[in-house]
């Protein structure tokens, strides 16, 4: 090697917050993690013969890099000031681009993030750097390979040697009948109960604000009913998707609050666009049916919701000491 050239390789995974930055690089012999702030730098050193574990865990996160977070103030800011002028040129690009930086957010954070550990003989790191699948299975593919050029293939037998008989044994093999589960079963929550509930309610505020339409008392608790709903329905996925035989149920609780959120934007899109072409006629024909699909939405989301809900199993009650086991007395 050269001595200009430069010694290390840039591994998938960079995150970048307003103080903090993470990143992974490749030496000839070690991987290096760089924790960076505004101020210092610090630097963690593993060497490729001494890693053991890399373990990458499917999880809900939100991680939010700076550069997103610029993202939305600029497109907030240029849609607030094109809204107040007469022309509103930028206005409905910088809405959409807000209202798709949100979904892919949610999202992303929701179904493609993870975190990644390394272990070594003496030490567990999490690589935070690694909070998004696609750049871990990445990282994991590319050093894969090396780790195992350097420490070698394990030697025929090598589980044999080193463990007995009863150790080899796993719980389905001394039990076959008995299913083995990674996963807790899912049990009954009142989070779930309450995301079907606000549904439901938002489902009748909408049919008052149908009854009428001229007042806007209705506006605060709709807006009340929509951060509760968003906060419960994060909680209650994240839940969900670390038990087993909650799919169905993550499913429509991930389908009420995009019922919700999806016709909210799109009554607040048309009446935009309507009161710029023709206020009373476009707004008359367009505010009914959109009322009446969310309506039947919120309707046809909250109640199967609510009956796998209570269908739930309850959670059995914990020992109140070592010796209560929960076994009835004699």
């Amino acid at each position: 090697m050269s001595p200009n050239e430069f010694p290390y390789r840039k591994l998938p995974g960079d995150f970048r917050g307003f103080f903090r930055r993470n990143t992974l690089w490749l030496g000839a012999d070690h991987l290096l993690q760089v924790d960076s702030t505004r101020f210092s730098e610090t630097y963690k050193r593993f060497y490729l013969r001494d890693i053991q574990t890399i373990i990458i865990r499917k999880t809900p996160r939100f991680v939010l890099p700076y550069y997103w977070l610029v993202l939305a103030v600029v497109a907030a800011l240029i849609g607030l000031l094109f809204k107040l002028d007469s022309r509103r040129i930028l206005f409905w690009p910088a809405t959409i681009v807000l209202a798709a930086e949100a979904v892919y957010l949610y999202a992303a954070s929701m179904f493609q993030s993870c975190t990644c550990h390394l272990f070594t003989r003496v030490s567990k790191v999490e690589l935070r750097s690694l909070f998004r699948l696609r750049p871990a299975r990445q990282f994991a593919d590319l050093i894969a390979p090396r780790i195992a050029g350097v420490q070698g293939g394990m030697p025929e037998g090598w589980v044999e040697r080193t463990t007995t008989l009863a150790e080899l044994f796993t719980a389905a093999d001394r039990n076959p009948d008995a299913p083995v589960d990674v996963l807790p079963t899912g049990t009954f929550s009142w989070l779930t109960v309450f995301v079907f509930v606000f549904v439901l309610i938002d489902a009748g505020l909408t049919w008052l604000q149908l009854r009428n339409p001229s007042s806007r008392s209705f506006s605060t608790p709709n807006v009340i009913n929509m951060i509760a709903l968003a906060v419960c329905a994060t909680l209650a996925i994240v839940r969900l998707s670390r038990q087993k035989g909650s799919q169905a149920l993550r499913a429509l609780v991930l389908g009420g609050l995009i019922v919700v959120a999806a016709v909210t934007y799109g009554v607040v899109l048309f009446q935009s666009i309507a009161q710029q072409l023709h206020p009373e006629t476009v707004r008359d024909y367009l505010s009914y049916p959109l009322g009446i699909c969310e309506i039947a939405g919120d309707i046809a989301v909250a109640i199967p919701g609510l009956v796998l809900a209570f269908r739930q199993p309850q959670s059995p009650p914990k020992p109140t000491s070592l010796f209560d086991t929960g076994a009835p007395p004699a």
